[in-house]
């Protein structure tokens, strides 16, 4: 499946390193965004529950319907 540009470029600017992602369920860290301009083309998350890291492609994470955390 080839990704898109678009997707690509959202995740690389909504995915921070060490910031947190949910999915409505689950919580996720950052441990690698996307960089499309250095050719990273895939994104590193840790499951804050089973602290397992997991390595996602950009349309993979647009159908898992991520949203950022704010950390207060």
């Amino acid at each position: 499946m080839r990704e898109s540009a678009s997707a690509r470029s959202f995740f690389a600017a909504h995915l921070q390193r060490s910031g947190y992602v949910t999915d409505g369920v689950g919580l996720f860290r950052v441990v690698a965004p996307l960089d499309p301009v250095g050719g990273i083309r895939t994104a590193v998350l840790e499951d804050c529950r089973t602290l397992a890291w997991s390595t996602y492609t950009a349309t993979q994470l647009h159908r898992m319907r991520l949203r950022r955390v704010a950390c207060s």
